[in-house]
C-alpha cells in the first residue's frame, strides 16, 4: 500500500496506544499464571495478536470482555506451530519457554524476523544440548532447559534476557544469569522485572547485570492496566515539536519505560515539552542541533531522525548499531529515504549524521522497508516539507500502530491511499 502525505497539521490531542512492550510481558505472565488474570487497555497491534495466538497454542485461554482481556493461564501445549509472524518479542520471549516443555516446538516466522539475530539462544541451547534448528520458515526447539549459570551478551537485544527471566523460575533448580557488559536497553529488563513481580515471581538482582533466580516458582494471576507507549508517542511528539502544539494523552510521567527519555530529548532539541494535568503538551521552540544517544532507547531512532531532519539544525543518532537489526536495517533505511528527500546524510556503522537540506521541487517517493517505525517517521517528516511525499509499504504500521494514519489525518494532514 502507498500513502501520500501532504499539508501541515493543526493543533490537537491524541491518546497514544498501550505499551507494546508491557502488553507482551503481561500476556506472557498471565498465560503462565494459575487462575484468571485481567489485563485492561491491552494493545491490538499485529505483534500483540501474534503473542496471543502463540500463547493460545501453548494452552492459555484468552478472550476479551467489556474492553478487558481475560487470560486463564496454563501450559498444555497443543502441538501446533507457534506463528510469531514478524514479532521479535514474541519469538524471543517464547523460545526459552518452549525449551522447558521437553517436546519439539516449531515456530513460524514471516517478514524480516528470520533475518534478525538469535545468536544468544544459539550459543545457550548448544551448551545445554538443546536442538535449535533454523528452518526455511521458522525455528524448531527440542530439548529441556536446565537450571544453572548463564552468561549472555548484553549488546544484542534485551529480549533474550527477558525471555530467560520468564523461563528460569519454572525450572526445578536455582539459576544465575549474568549479562555481559555493555548492558544495553537495561530499562526493558526492568520492565520485565516489574511485571514478573506483579505476577508473583521474585528475581534477586545481585548487581546491575547479575540476577539470581530461584527455581520452582509459580506465576500467580493478577490484574493490571497497560500504560501508554512512549515509543509510539514519539511520532506525535515530534509532530508537535515541528509544528503546531500536540497534547499526548495516556502516558505515565513516572513510567519505567526507557523510551520515556523522549521527554528529555524533545527538550534537548529545543522543543517545549510540559505536563498539563494528565497530558504531555509538545510545541515548537527554538529548535537546535542535537545528538541523541540510543543505547537504551533504540526504538526512538526513526522518530528522532525525523525531528533532526525537520528542525533544519542538524544532529546525529549515536550508539545506534542495533537499529541495523530491527524490522529493517533502520540506519540504512533512514539514510536512503532522507537522501531522497534532499537531506545530506553521513552514515557510520553505529551512527547517522544529518547536516544540510536541499529542498525538493516535486513530489517525492520513499520506501517504508516493511518497517512500521520508518513509515511513521517519514509520514511525520512529510508534514513539514513543501511538496507531498509518497510512502511505499505503508501498511507496515499495522505491526504496532494500526490506526496511525487515521489519527494523523485528525490533525488536518492530508492522507490519501493507493492500494
Amino acid at each position: 500500500m502507498k500513502v501520500c502525505i501532504s499539508g501541515r497539521h493543526h493543533s490537537g490531542s491524541v491518546t497514544v496506544p498501550p505499551s507494546k512492550s508491557l502488553s507482551h510481558r503481561a500476556l506472557l505472565a498471565a498465560a503462565l499464571a494459575n487462575g484468571e488474570s485481567t489485563i485492561k487497555n491491552l494493545g491490538d497491534s499485529q505483534d500483540i495478536q501474534a503473542s496471543m495466538a502463540c500463547l493460545s497454542a501453548l494452552g492459555a485461554r484468552i478472550h476479551t470482555e467489556n474492553g478487558s482481556c481475560l487470560v486463564k493461564g496454563r501450559l498444555a501445549y497443543t502441538g501446533l506451530p507457534l506463528d510469531c509472524q514478524d514479532s521479535g518479542s514474541t519469538l524471543r520471549f517464547l523460545l526459552p519457554l518452549a525449551a522447558t516443555l521437553n517436546t519439539p516446538v516449531a515456530f513460524l516466522c514471516s517478514g524480516q524476523l528470520l533475518r534478525r539475530p538469535q545468536s544468544v539462544y544459539e550459543k545457550l541451547f548448544e551448551a545445554q544440548n538443546i536442538r535449535f534448528e533454523k528452518r526455511e520458515n521458522g525455528y524448531l526447539v527440542d530439548g529441556q532447559l536446565k537450571p544453572g549459570n548463564f552468561r549472555v551478551q548484553g549488546d544484542v537485544s534485551s529480549q533474550f534476557i527477558s525471555g530467560l527471566l520468564y523461563a528460569l523460575p519454572l525450572l526445578d533448580g536455582d539459576s544465575r544469569l549474568e549479562v555481559q557488559l555493555p548492558f544495553e536497553s537495561a530499562s526493558y529488563v526492568q520492565l520485565t522485572l516489574e511485571v514478573l513481580k506483579q505476577f508473583g515471581i521474585e528475581i534477586y538482582r545481585e548487581q546491575h547485570n547479575v540476577f539470581r533466580i530461584a527455581g520452582g516458582q509459580c506465576y500467580k494471576a493478577a490484574k493490571c492496566t497497560i500504560e501508554g507507549d512512549w515509543s509510539q508517542a514519539a511520532f506525535f511528539g515530534v509532530l508537535g515539536a515541528l509544528g503546531e502544539p500536540v497534547s499526548l494523552l495516556g502516558l505515565n510521567k513516572d513510567s519505567q519505560q526507557g523510551d520515556r527519555i523522549l521527554f528529555d530529548y524533545l527538550r534537548k532539541s529545543g522543543a517545549k515539552a510540559v505536563w498539563q494535568d494528565e497530558a504531555l503538551r509538545v510545541s515548537k521552540g527554538a529548535l537546535q542541533h542535537a545528538e541523541f544517544d540510543l543505547s537504551d532507547c533504540p526504538d526512538l531512532g526513526p522518530a528522532l531522525a525525523a525531528l533532526i531532519a525537520g528542525s533544519g539544525q542538524g544532529g546525529a543518532l549515536m550508539n545506534a548499531e542495533r537499529l541495523r537489526y530491527k524490522e529493517s536495517d533502520r540506519l540504512a533505511a533512514l539514510a536512503q529515504d532522507l537522501t531522497i528527500l534532499g537531506f545530506f546524510v553521513k552514515l557510520q556503522e553505529d551512527a547517522l549524521f544529518l547536516t544540510s537540506h536541499t529542498p525538493r521541487t516535486h513530489v517525492m517517493s520513499v520506501r517504508g522497508f516493511g518497517d512500521h517505525r520508518i513509515v511513521m517517521a517519514m509520514a511525520v517528516l512529510a508534514t513539514v516539507l513543501k511538496h507531498p511525499v509518497i510512502i511505499e509499504e505503508a501498511q507496515a504500521v499495522a505491526k504496532s500502530y494500526p490506526d496511525f494514519f487515521e489519527k494523523l489525518s485528525r490533525f488536518g494532514v492530508e492522507v490519501s491511499y493507493d492500494e
